[in-house]
């Protein structure tokens, strides 16, 4: 087996329960993987694990694919999928191209990882053994008017309220079914620029500034 490694599986020292002849981790993971403990941990697999950054192009598939479905995603996230899913194509490549051996014919590559998200990422690539994808999204709705929207808000644009979850839905028939968590309980957030000051609503001139800024961090 080849695996491409999750930050989770390292943390949580799990290698020792996977038979894979090779690894895969990427940079982002590797910045993840801090301490000694866990550095010496890694070190004891470093004969067969490699370290790869992911091709752009595969990247691009995945920010994508989050963006389209509001998945929670962080880079260490993005680049593992990713990385999946660029050597799970290039192996297909090689057996279309009969580069087929007695070592290689029975070769896969796995995603070790025990992040939710990550796990429901593969399953829309159909890149896992998940079974049939479930082709839930995720919108954002308004604890306070129940107004779902395609993007993450601030504030809701019907009532203006910061009161913003996160929410999965199917879409069936031209209608949007909404599934809210067992026991779910809203925590009230108070939104903050980065000096502390408490952000109430769109037209205040102190949250511009934030949303300003924040655009700025984003495309640096």
């Amino acid at each position: 087996m080849i695996a491409v490694i999750d930050t989770n599986i390292i943390i949580q020292r799990k290698l020792s329960e996977y038979e894979f002849e090779k690894g895969f981790i990427t940079p982002a993971v590797l910045v993840e993987v801090r301490g000694e403990d866990l550095n010496n941990y890694l070190d004891l697999y470093t004969h067969k694990i490699e370290l790869v950054q992911p091709d752009e192009l595969y990247l691009e598939k995945v920010y994508g694919l989050q963006k389209e479905k509001n998945l929670l995603l962080s880079k260490a996230d993005m680049e593992v999928v990713a990385l999946t899913l660029q050597l799970n194509e290039s192996f297909e490549r090689e057996r279309l191209n009969g580069w087929i051996t007695r070592e290689n014919i029975n070769e896969r590559v796995e995603c070790l990882s025990l992040d939710n998200g990550v796990q429901q990422c593969l399953r829309l690539f159909k890149r896992t053994d998940g079974g049939a994808v479930d082709e839930r999204n995720f919108m954002f709705r308004c604890v306070s008017c129940f107004t779902l929207f395609d993007n993450k808000l601030d504030f809701c644009k019907r009532c203006a309220s910061h009161l913003i979850s996160r929410v999965s839905v199917k879409k069936e028939n031209g209608k949007i079914k909404v599934f809210l968590k067992k026991g779910f309980r809203l925590k009230k957030p108070l939104l903050k620029d980065k000096y502390g000051n408490l952000l109430r609503s769109e037209d205040q001139n102190a949250y511009k500034r934030h949303v300003k800024e924040r655009n700025k961090t984003m495309q640096n």
